[in-house]
């Protein structure tokens, strides 16, 4: 896949990012990522059943032109799509084709598949990592990412959304810092391209 490779994530400041610099090497892509004009990664992953299942079309769609890999039982519902199983704690798989544990978000899952590819190098952008803060659904870089999908926040208060959120956040840096620590070992590299990210567990770099 080459040395270097992008992980692109989904918040608001990828619409800062230029697509012609997406495009400029190999990319792994999640969730809404098609809904992102004028790019489609190269390799595509959704783990979120809700999703999957409210954008089947879409997902569809991008399958016919990008490898895409799909989560278990909800791959059956993608044509093309390949199936992997995801375990849900913080454990990290060397074989991600298999299995892959959670952390806590996609972006843990596709850092998995990044540290098994050829690349030395990860680039995230998007990472904005930064809607813990507010009893908001998280924003993301479509007005619609999130338009039809039943959530929790619809049957929590501000309360219950922000203790989800505090939550989330302590599950998903715990998933961070265990990648980070094991591309350390296995002299790779991960670099935050973010502007302004709320992440500073990996190396910060800029675009």
């Amino acid at each position: 896949m080459g040395d270097e490779l992008i992980i692109i994530c989904n918040g608001p400041t990828l619409n800062d990012v230029d697509p012609g610099w997406l495009k400029s090497m190999p990319s792994f892509g999640a969730n809404g990522i098609f809904m992102l004009e004028d790019f489609e990664p190269s390799v595509y992953f959704a783990t979120d059943g809700s999703f999957i299942t409210n954008r089947v079309d879409d997902i569809s769609d991008l399958a016919t032109r990008t490898p895409t890999y799909i989560r278990r039982p909800w791959n059956d519902m993608i044509p093309g799509s390949k199936p992997f199983c995801k375990v849900i704690d913080h454990v990290w798989s060397y074989s991600p084709i298999t299995w892959v544990g959670s952390g806590g978000t996609v972006v843990f899952v596709m850092l998995q598949w990044a540290y098994a590819s050829d690349a030395n190098t990860i680039y995230i952008v998007g990472l904005d990592h930064d809607y813990f803060r507010t009893a908001t659904a998280p924003e993301h870089f479509h007005k619609n990412y999130l338009k039809g999908l039943p959530h929790r926040f619809d049957r929590l208060d501000d309360e219950g959304i922000l203790q989800y959120w505090s939550t989330q956040k302590t599950i998903c840096d715990a998933g961070y810092k265990l990648a980070n620590n094991i591309f350390k070992k296995g002299n790779k590299k991960i670099i935050n391209l973010t502007p302004g990210s709320q992440c500073d567990i990996f190396e910060i770099g800029e675009l």
